[in-house]
């Protein structure tokens, strides 16, 4: 919970830095869409670990001032999230075999 705590902190302040209001409230509006999904991602096991490392390398790119190195962060950030996410998705999916109506 304080992880989760941490990271909806770090994203408010990402959002509220980027000076521009109407791009702001785009991102408060997607972050809070997505939440569940960032929920569903968190606890598939191992990922929450794999996400703080993930976001410790963003800030220390931002802290560094070395935006190639951040963006490059949050993309793997991302790209990691939705690998996860898909896998949880398939595990879930029931087979179109089994969607079939019987004759």
């Amino acid at each position: 919970a304080e992880a989760g705590r941490a990271k909806n902190e770090l994203y408010r302040v990402l959002f509220a830095g980027c000076g521009n209001a109407v791009l702001q409230g785009q991102l408060n509006q997607l972050f809070a869409r997505t939440s569940l999904l960032r929920s569903v991602t968190l606890s598939s096991p191992g990922r929450l670990a794999e996400s703080q490392k993930e976001i410790a390398l963003l800030v220390d790119a931002l802290v560094a001032k070395k935006p190639q190195d951040a963006w490059d962060a949050s993309l793997a950030h991302v790209h990691n999230a939705a690998r996860v996410l898909a896998g949880v998705m398939a595990q879930s999916a029931v087979p179109a075999s089994q969607t079939r109506r019987s004759s």
